[in-house]
């Protein structure tokens, strides 16, 4: 008799599957870690593999939570990119990256915001704002 799995937050991020992004009757086992050191994952029922940050701001980027969370509160500060690559030891195309990523995955950048820094919704929307009335570059899908 095996032991029972140990409960975790992880959904599958596989479009194709059918429990897609969803928490009921999800079928997930831990799979070891990768290379970086995140929690690997497989999904039973579509037998993907993926790793704990997918679907976050953080996917495929070499940063920490930490230098993720300083770059958020410079925005909230409604710094410029040039100035948080200045403040931060960046590069200046890393940071453009990751204001893309922060753009593309806006619900869980805001749920980490709130949760790990008790960042109002006022000053959330106020960043928000500012992003869309001063960035032309993006487009307007990026920014709704």
């Amino acid at each position: 008799m095996s032991r029972p799995r140990t409960p975790n937050d992880a959904v599958c991020p596989n479009s194709g599957c059918k429990y897609h992004l969803k928490v009921k009757d999800k079928n997930i086992r831990k799979q070891g870690k990768n290379s970086a050191g995140h929690q690997r994952y497989q999904c039973m029922h579509c037998k993907t593999y993926f790793v704990e940050t997918s679907n976050t701001p953080m996917y495929h980027r070499h940063i920490s939570e930490e230098e993720l969370i300083y770059i958020g509160r410079l925005l909230i500060d409604k710094s410029s990119n040039r100035a948080i690559s200045r403040k931060t030891g960046l590069t200046l195309v890393t940071v453009s990256r990751v204001i893309d990523a922060i753009i593309q995955y806006a619900v869980e950048f805001n749920k980490m915001m709130k949760d790990k820094v008790s960042i109002s919704q006022d000053e959330l929307d106020d960043m928000w704002s500012f992003m869309r009335n001063n960035k032309r570059k993006w487009s307007k899908e990026q920014l709704k």
